[in-house]
């Protein structure tokens, strides 16, 4: 029996039982960490679970996606002590106590058999979701971060059932972001010919002439969603954090940070900092010309201008 059948068993014994958890006590926000693929959302999940006074989902609570309050009170009892890297391998993250990205629980509690955007969400799917997300807070006693790319086509309608919801919005260079997300392709499926990750419906839409336009689209089009869907809640709910200047001086970020996440251990922060290495990757010439030719078409259209200028 490989690990993967064994846990989906064991998920799938749990799904239906109800751990004890403590119920009169007050449900604290959730923080959702959003951006395109390949934004930087990974390293800013790191950055406020090893600086910040929240909870979050670590390597081992992820192994509980039917029975996320069961994960995280194993997650509580085995592993006090965190230890969290600076690094991570397309979103894998290496350490026990790292931060997970849950995606089999968005998954499931969402419907969702990937990550292509859907159009619509059932309300009961959301309302189980934000009543699950209280349960888990209730373990962690505090704010409880996630990084999202399911809920995040659903800001809006989620923040109308937990409006005190709050959002981090991760914004890369589009160059960059588009650069790393063909070598995600390559990495993922051996060439850089299919869609990876986070994929939003007007891709499907689309004729593109190479994969130089269609990852630079789909890093606009997220953006786009998101600045739509943020712009349209309550501005204290939300920020943006830049990953050029997250990544040359995390401990600058922390700030805006703290007024969405809870306190920040300023000591933790600096250790944290002092172990953020900026991406140095290189890429072919023909990729970077690939994704500037996109992007200098985009920028030609009045839809992207405001986005590329």
């Amino acid at each position: 029996m490989t690990s993967h059948n064994w846990l989906a068993t064991l998920n799938a014994a749990l799904a239906d039982s109800h751990p004890p958890v403590v119920t009169d006590m007050p449900a604290h926000p959730s923080v959702f960490i959003v951006g395109a693929p390949r934004s930087g959302t990974t390293i800013l999940s790191q950055y406020l679970a090893a600086s910040f006074d929240v909870g979050y989902v670590n390597n081992l609570m992820a192994c509980f996606w039917n029975a996320p309050v069961y994960g995280a009170l194993l997650a509580r009892k085995l592993t006090p002590h965190r230890q969290v890297s600076t690094v991570s391998e397309f979103g894998a993250t290496p350490h026990i106590t790292d931060p997970h990205e849950f995606g089999a629980f968005w998954r499931t509690m969402l419907a969702y058999q990937g990550m292509q955007q859907r159009p619509d969400i059932e309300p009961d799917a959301l309302q189980n979701l934000a009543d699950t997300l209280d349960q888990v807070s209730r373990v962690f006693g505090q704010p409880v971060v996630y990084k999202v790319y399911q809920l995040a086509w659903h800001i809006q309608e989620f923040q109308r059932v937990r409006p005190a919801s709050r959002w981090l919005w991760v914004k890369r260079d589009v160059e960059d972001n588009a650069l790393s997300l063909l070598r995600f392709r390559r990495k993922m499926h051996g060439d850089d010919s299919q869609w990876v990750s986070s994929l939003p419906l007007a891709a499907l839409s689309e004729e593109f002439p190479d994969r130089y336009h269609e990852v630079v689209f789909q890093v606009l089009a997220i953006n786009e969603w998101l600045g739509r869907s943020l712009g349209a809640i309550d501005r204290s709910r939300w920020a943006t954090v830049d990953f050029s200047t997250f990544v040359s001086q995390p401990g600058s970020c922390h700030e805006a940070l703290e007024a969405l996440c809870g306190a920040v251990d300023t000591d933790a922060s600096r250790r944290f900092a002092d172990g953020v290495v900026a991406p140095a990757t290189r890429h072919s010439d023909a990729d970077v010309a690939g994704v500037r030719s996109a992007i200098a078409h985009y920028a030609s259209l009045p839809r992207w201008q405001d986005s590329l200028s």
